[in-house]
């Protein structure tokens, strides 16, 4: 570490310690000469190291002592024992360090090359050294070295943390051939100050630009530009508007440029006939010429055409039979803001245009005064109905491929997804060899896109009757259509009621619609080195209830030394849920979730929704409806996806802590995030073993055998708190129930207890794999704290 003088690419100097430097190319040590960088007031400073300190070196040249020799007293630097002269030049070829005096009487190198050749030294009476420097070279030695104003600079060096705080502000006398003086002040303003207090850590990717990112392999020799396609015809034709030259991309000639023609050949005749030809000179005509061309564009052109030249009927006739001269044509070109009438050919020579070229745009005249477009070009009319079939026949063709919807965000959006091994190139090589029609790439890709398709693989559990009804013979699709229809059905049907509460919901303020469900398990540390794909990992779970009505959504985040992710641990977050809607007066809940039968669809449930409803006070029914079997559409799965895109963009991820910034902060409207402890969790399931839910085997009305698999609704009510609704059947109108014994309703009235006790403790080989991440030479987990919350996790 050491101080050295840096000239920055705006011509400024400031003496800048060596740790807030950083070398251009990696790895280089910071030198006389070395490109570095720095950073200061968020913004990157460039420059060139022009003087660097003397430091003390040790008898081998590659290891630099400790000891700190400050930049401001260049001292006992020469490798000459007992000599107390500066470093004055330093020799690339042998990389010995001598001063001036022993430089010259040195013989072990005969081949010196100086570091600056413009550095000469004489030594003077006084014993100290006097520089002769250039204008472009500003040393620091000149003040800096001598006994008289050691002590001054010594006391404005005790003023300051460190040299960098000195710059040079001002070079009296300075020439090419004389001495200059350097003025040490205390300055603020330099890009060094600032940075005394922090150190820079070069492995911190905010202080990185983006060359300090070095990839492994050999670069390529050159750079390949991509190749720009050239339309030639496209640019002949903006050449010929703008009256260039230019080569005709059918004959492949040179067609030379527009230019001014002459005057008229009698302009004594002109103006016997009332016209002002000999008005324009040469430098009007060119300015007139120069605008027209200007334009570059024919409609405009013919516009400007029109608007010089008037057609009026025949003033006289001159044969004695009907002629076909119908119109005169009479022209104008401006001067000093007003048309003035000259001969034909003189407004012809000054556009540099033919006869031809007015006559069209007299042509494109239309009524109504407006110069009708080009229609030159482009697709003919007679093809448009050819096009529509041929676009028929692919969206036939493309409709008859198995399509799947999305999953996250299949509630927002339409695209539709093909087979995964489909592709585009593939599919038309099918359409060319089924219909034998004359059809491009580029408008079977047209119309593909047109469709909102995609080939991606959709990240979905396929429904396994869905597809072996699609993908089986006809004997198979036969044999499972009853069952097939009926799960179509089902389907539809759980979705248009969500609808129909979610509708009703919004619309009164005492009815709420929510959906539930786990996200996919959360493991940490998330990073990208390899080695943590061989280790086990701690779990987190992320249970998100999503309101349809308000959009807002509660994440109940735990991880797996909480507790696990059983139906007491599901049932007890929808249970605060529940008892947030109490306190807001709500007096009618709706509730959508999966079938999940270890979850959601199971007596634990059941039980909390008894024990809530026997102990609210506002809410006076709930309904839980279950999807069909991974048919489970919900508008709360787009949660799960903003978060997972949350999580992909946050890069590592070491505890669980850091989860819930990133959790909450996943969309703009941030998510309630509510991290759950050991003793929040309430056992549930102890309830339902009290209350002998299992044991009821058939219901009130028709005693018909009863099972918890087969139900897709649950409802209770404040009518009836000892019964329990449900139904098997989206389609069904009226409700069944169950009733627990009578005996058994005091255990709704009691308090549930604490489903855990302490923490759960994870596995030994876990435990060992978290462990081996923060220890050895290159731990994965390198911050302190990061380590001492795996250190000190419950295992066996």
């Amino acid at each position: 570490m050491m101080d050295v003088l840096v000239t920055w690419k705006d011509g400024t100097q400031n003496v800048v310690h060596t740790r807030e430097l950083f070398p251009i190319r990696k790895g280089q040590k910071i030198t006389l000469g070395t490109k570095v960088k720095m950073l200061y007031e968020r913004k990157w400073w460039y420059g060139t190291v022009t003087v660097v300190e003397a430091k003390e070196y040790s008898s081998s040249e590659d290891e630099p002592l400790s000891t700190y020799v400050p930049a401001n007293r260049v001292q006992n630097c020469c490798e000459y024992i007992n000599c107390h002269n500066p470093i004055l030049t330093t020799c690339t070829e042998c990389a010995c360090f001598l001063c001036a005096e022993h430089y010259q009487e040195d013989a072990s190198c005969s081949n010196h090359i100086l570091v600056s050749n413009n550095i000469s030294t004489s030594k003077n009476q006084d014993t100290s050294y006097e520089l002769s420097l250039t204008n472009s070279e500003k040393k620091i030695y000149d003040t800096v070295c001598t006994d008289e104003n050691y002590i001054d600079i010594q006391n404005e060096y005790q003023k300051c943390s460190s040299l960098a705080d000195f710059d040079i502000t001002e070079i009296e006398n300075v020439s090419n051939d004389s001495d200059a003086t350097m003025v040490l002040s205390d300055t603020r303003d330099s890009p060094s100050i600032l940075m005394q207090n922090t150190v820079l850590e070069p492995q911190q990717d905010s202080y990185l630009a983006p060359e300090d990112f070095i990839v492994d392999g050999v670069s390529r020799e050159e750079e390949r530009s991509k190749p720009v396609r050239k339309n030639k015809y496209k640019e002949a034709k903006v050449l010929r508007h703008a009256g260039q030259e230019y080569i005709s991309p059918y004959t492949k000639k040179v067609v030379p440029g527009r230019k001014v023609g002459s005057l008229c050949n009698n302009l004594e005749n002109c103006t016997k006939q009332g016209l002002y030809c000999y008005r324009f000179n040469e430098q009007i005509r060119e300015n007139i010429f120069m605008d027209f061309y200007s334009l570059a564009d024919l409609t405009l052109q013919r516009e400007y055409i029109v608007r010089f030249v008037e057609k009026k009927p025949v003033g006289r006739k001159t044969t004695a039979t009907e002629s076909r001269r119908k119109f005169t044509n009479c022209f104008y070109l401006p001067l000093n803001d007003e048309k003035q009438k000259v001969c034909k050919k003189m407004f012809l020579n000054t556009l540099g245009i033919s006869e031809k070229t007015f006559r069209t745009a007299l042509q494109k005249l239309k009524n109504t005064g407006v110069v009708e477009k080009d229609r030159r070009g482009g697709r003919q009319e007679v093809y448009h109905e050819r096009d529509t079939q041929l676009r028929s026949l692919i969206t036939e063709h493309i409709n008859r491929f198995p399509r799947v919807e999305s999953h996250y965000c299949r509630k927002s959006s339409t695209k539709e997804y093909l087979h995964h091994d489909l592709s585009l190139k593939k599919i038309y090589g099918m359409f060319l060899k089924e219909y034998n029609q004359p059809v491009s790439m580029t408008l079977y890709r047209n119309v593909f896109k047109g469709m909102n398709l995609s080939f991606h693989k959709p990240k979905k559990d396929q429904c396994s009757l869905c597809m072996t009804y699609r993908e089986g013979t006809s004997e198979v699709k036969e044999k499972l259509q009853n069952k097939y229809d009926a799960h179509i059905i089902e389907k539809e049907e759980v979705r248009r009621i969500k609808n129909e509460c979610k509708n009703r919901a919004i619309q009164n303020i005492t009815t709420c619609c929510a959906s539930f469900d786990l996200q996919q398990v959360i493991y940490l540390p998330q990073s990208n080195e390899s080695a943590l794909f061989y280790k086990r990992r701690l779990a987190n779970y992320n249970f998100t209830i999503y309101d349809l009505a308000s959009k807002d959504c509660i994440c109940n985040l735990w991880n797996e030394t909480i507790s696990r992710r059983g139906a007491s641990e599901i049932s007890t977050c929808v249970y605060y849920f529940l008892t947030n809607c109490d306190r807001k007066i709500v007096k009618e809940v709706f509730l959508f979730c999966d079938g999940c039968s270890g979850q959601n669809k199971n007596s634990v449930m059941a039980a909390m929704l008894l024990y809530l409803i026997n102990n609210c006070e506002s809410i006076e029914e709930i309904s839980l409806r279950y999807f069909c079997s991974f048919h489970g559409q919900s508008e709360g799965d787009s949660v799960h996806s903003a978060i997972a895109f949350a999580m992909a963009k946050a890069g590592n991820v070491f505890v669980p802590c850091q989860l819930e910034p990133i959790i909450r902060l996943a969309r703009k409207n941030p998510y309630e995030v509510k991290v759950l402890n050991y003793n929040d969790f309430k056992d549930f399931k102890n309830l339902a073993l009290k209350l002998r839910l299992l044991k009821l085997k058939n219901d009130n009305q028709t005693a018909a055998l009863f099972k918890w698999t087969d139900v897709m609704e649950l409802k209770v009510s404040r009518k009836s708190q000892s019964s329990l609704f449900f139904k098997t059947s989206h389609k069904d109108k009226e409700y069944r129930s169950i009733s627990i014994k009578r005996q058994d309703v005091k255990w709704l009235k009691e308090e549930v207890g604490h489903l855990n006790k302490s923490h759960y403790e994870i596995s030994k080989e876990k435990y060992n794999d978290l462990i081996s991440m923060c220890r050895g030479e290159t731990p994965l987990i390198r911050c302190r704290e990061y380590q001492t919350y795996y250190e000190i996790l419950p295992h066996q």
